[in-house]
């Protein structure tokens, strides 16, 4: 692929932008978006799921959390879990 190319420069002459034509910026679209499935598709076939705990084996510790700790537990995930910290990272 061979990319016909203008730039927008800042006042110090640092380019801002790139003007193409639309036919140009169709086939990078095309070729990113083919990169792009391709890489998804390596990276999901890579990724394996941890092995859990059958539900039916859980079913024993149903009911033994104090419905207090609840309470606090479900209070916490109404407040907090809607919240954004801009600066936490």
């Amino acid at each position: 692929m061979e990319i016909h190319n203008k730039l927008v420069v800042d006042n110090q002459g640092q380019p801002i932008e790139v003007i193409i034509p639309w036919q140009e910026y169709q086939q990078i679209i095309k070729h990113l978006a083919l990169k792009e499935k391709n890489a998804t598709t390596t990276f999901s076939h890579q990724q394996t799921l941890p092995k859990g705990t059958p539900g039916h084996q859980l079913l024993k510790f149903a009911g033994t959390i104090p419905p207090d700790d609840l309470q606090l537990m479900s209070n916490a995930i109404e407040t907090d879990c809607r919240k954004v910290e801009l600066n936490e990272w």
